[in-house]
Formats: C-alpha cells, sequence, structure tokens
C-alpha cells in the first residue's frame, strides 16, 4: 500500500507548514484523515497533497494502514 504526503498551511502563518504521512492510497481519503488527526483545520487553513509515497516509502516509516505522523522535521522521499 502507498500513501501521500499531506501539508497544511495555516492562514497567514505561510513559512511554518506541518507536513504528515499517512498510509492510504485514496488522496482524498489521505485528506480527510490527516485533518481529522490534526484535530481538524480550521476553514482557512489549507490541507493539500503535496507528494505520493511509494509502498516501500510507507514501510521504510513503518506505517500501518490510515496512520497519520507528523514528518514536518524529517520529510520522506516519495
Amino acid at each position: 500500500m502507498g500513501g501521500w504526503v499531506v501539508k497544511i498551511t495555516k492562514a497567514g502563518n505561510f513559512t511554518e507548514p506541518k507536513l504528515y504521512a499517512i498510509a492510504e492510497s485514496d488522496p482524498r481519503r489521505a485528506l480527510f484523515l490527516v485533518n481529522q488527526a490534526a484535530n481538524g483545520a480550521p476553514p482557512a487553513d489549507r490541507v493539500e497533497t503535496v507528494n505520493e509515497l511509494s509502498s516501500d516509502a510507507v514501510q521504510t516509516l513503518g506505517l500501518a494502514p490510515n496512520e497519520v505522523r507528523d514528518v514536518t522535521a524529517n520529510p520522506p522521499s516519495p
């Protein structure tokens, strides 16, 4: 199973986005799950997929299906 890197940019703070890796192949579901894990981003925040992750990348991260992990400090390679 592959996954996605999702970026949440807070409204008005474009210099410090948060990055999350998630083991979910459907990009829309990945956005939903990350938003849920981040306690719901306010409507003015931007939530977007930025990189698709291969199954090898998901395995290297040790992510279980639907698991969301903050990877802001160390983003994975696609």
